[in-house]
């Protein structure tokens, strides 16, 4: 029995040595791949820090390219995605009154499309129509108190994506005071784009963060 437990000890050790010999391995080769020559674009966008790293540039037009990339990406999410900007796409949406066709632009037409299949793949979890009923309970949580009982499910009512009709290149509200608040996913899109548009014009080495942290090495 002493034999068996002390190869088993054996055995343990050895493949210990091995995953962390293995690991020490990929950290070095991790570290070892990353560009040696990258530009860091940094600043706030709409209150949320941002910073992306772009390698391989050489020439002060490309690094200006780079730059008017990033800014006119971030001014087209806040011109239609920021429903915190009472002049974009999506306010003129959510002030609209419900059951009329609002037309919408072909960036707005994707999103909301994309965010369709992203709440039937969560059963509803994600929801972007939750802001009325988020503010109701963020009010009464600073008063120190639950919301009041009627105001929530009367402000229930206006919450739920069925409250949202997409059709050809229009989308309506049922009711009145339903509002689309699309922070929880237009971030990411914004990534995506930034990415994407870097690709195009060449600069397929990049990482882009909008978030406020800082996980990349300075």
């Amino acid at each position: 029995m002493k034999n068996i437990s002390s190869r088993r000890k054996v055995l343990f050790l050895v493949s210990l040595s091995a995953f962390l010999c293995a690991l020490c391995a990929f950290a070095f080769h991790s570290a070892a791949s990353l560009p040696s020559r990258y530009e860091v674009f940094s600043d706030i966008a709409m209150t949320v820090p941002y910073r992306i790293l772009v390698a391989d540039l050489r020439t002060n037009r490309q690094k200006e390219r780079v730059a008017k990339i990033i800014q006119s990406t971030f001014n087209e999410v806040d011109t239609i995605f920021n429903n915190w900007n009472p002049r974009s796409e999506l306010s003129a949406f959510n002030n609209a009154p419900p059951d009329t066709p609002f037309p919408l632009s072909p960036p707005l037409f994707e999103l909301l499309h994309f965010t369709d299949k992203v709440v039937t793949l969560t059963e509803g979890r994600f929801d972007p129509t939750v802001a009325p009923l988020q503010k109701v309970w963020k009010q009464a949580l600073q008063r120190g108190s639950f919301p009041d009982k009627i105001l929530a499910e009367q402000t229930a009512k206006r919450v739920g994506w069925h409250q949202i009709i997409l059709e050809d290149t229009t989308a309506r509200k049922r009711v009145d005071g339903v509002e689309l608040d699309l922070c929880g996913i237009a971030k990411g899109w914004c990534v995506d784009m930034i990415s994407e548009r870097l690709k195009e014009e060449g600069f397929s080495n990049s990482y882009v963060e909008w978030g406020g942290g800082d996980p990349y090495p300075r």
